[in-house]
């Protein structure tokens, strides 16, 4: 693996049976970021817990009842940027303690970026 300056994104694809796996140096999620995930098409918040390179595992704030493969559509703030994404539900359990679903939602392919409207020059 090659040294990289601080300033540099680093992307790696490991290959892994059939589907590349993306570890970049740079995680896109932090714990305890809220997420506004639409899954059965019901907008509902989720916690990140924490974020691996194949996968992201969230506490979700709602009552829905998800279901192992569910479409997610997510968004979330990252400074003066609004970010989307595209997952899935690869597992999910749910806590006896607080009675919440923690999902492990597939890392994203595809995750856009752009500049919020109030940032943007006329």
């Amino acid at each position: 693996m090659e040294q990289s300056s601080p300033s540099t994104l680093q992307i790696n694809v490991f290959l892994t049976g059939h589907e590349p796996v993306l570890a970049c140096a740079v995680p896109l999620f932090h714990e305890k970021q809220i997420l506004n995930l639409k899954i059965k098409g019901i907008e509902c918040e989720a916690q990140v817990l924490y974020e691996s390179r194949n996968k992201i595992v969230v506490s979700l704030e709602s009552d829905l009842v998800p279901g192992n493969g569910d479409a997610a559509e997510g968004s979330l703030q990252q400074g003066n940027y609004l970010c989307s994404f595209q997952t899935k539900i690869l597992n999910l359990e749910l806590t006896l303690r607080d009675r919440r679903w923690v999902l492990e939602l597939a890392y994203p392919v595809t995750f856009k970026r752009s500049l919020s409207q109030q940032f943007r020059k006329s």
